[in-house]
């Protein structure tokens, strides 16, 4: 990963931290919430955005007991140009500081 470390973003996206990333000149925003909370379950859910197109596009959304769960669906789909994060995890520049 371009201008960070992979574990510590996947350390992020495991909490559903707001993250902006750059892939082929395209920011994506990423972020994970609680949707619903009581005693005995949560419910999480984390969606990635494209800001290739106007209006921004919804890529991918997961719903799932934990954030984890969610953050692993993520990694396994084809959302970044048909591929995964971890196959172009090499080329992604992790933008945070740039969109602040």
């Amino acid at each position: 990963m371009i201008d960070g470390s992979f574990v510590e973003f996947l350390d992020h996206l495991n909490y559903g931290d707001e993250l902006w990333i750059k892939y082929k000149g395209v920011i994506y925003f990423i972020q994970g919430w609680i949707e619903k909370s009581d005693d005995t379950k949560r419910h999480c859910v984390l969606e990635c955005h494209s800001f290739a197109t106007d209006p921004v596009t919804k890529l991918f959304h997961a719903e799932a007991d934990s954030m984890a769960e969610c953050a692993k669906k993520l990694l396994a789909a084809p959302v970044f140009d048909g591929k995964k994060l971890t196959e172009i995890e090499q080329d992604v520049q992790w933008v945070d500081d740039e969109m602040e």
